[in-house]
């Protein structure tokens, strides 16, 4: 036993900075997909913006849509630099938060 009365681990986890972290993540992901990642850009409400660095695609912990499951998303195929069916795909997600009580607001679209 250990002076604070627990186990030690048999495995040791560090403790990564955020540095450590985002090398650590390319890495994984670079070995679990070697031809590149193939989701090329992700909307995040968190900062309000598009976020095109796979390692930065992330959901808090504490977001609304992980810690009450409150949350509608829809996915897409692109073809010839096209959405797919797009006008049933924004239908579908405009139905599903209008059903799920979650308010739109209007974006702000930049060049």
């Amino acid at each position: 036993m250990a002076e604070n009365g627990q186990r030690p681990s048999k495995h040791a986890l560090p403790v990564l900075n955020e540095q450590a972290f985002i090398e650590r993540s390319k890495r994984a992901r670079l070995k679990r997909n070697p031809e590149g990642h193939f989701i090329h850009a992700m909307y995040s409400s968190l900062v309000d913006g598009i976020v095109t660095d796979p390692e930065l695609m992330v959901l808090p912990l504490d977001d609304h849509s992980i810690v009450r499951g409150h949350a509608v998303f829809d996915t897409a195929t692109l073809s010839k630099g096209r959405v797919y069916r797009l006008e049933i795909h924004l239908d579908r997600l405009f139905k599903s938060a209008k059903d799920a009580r979650l308010p739109l607001r209007e974006a702000q679209l930049s060049n």
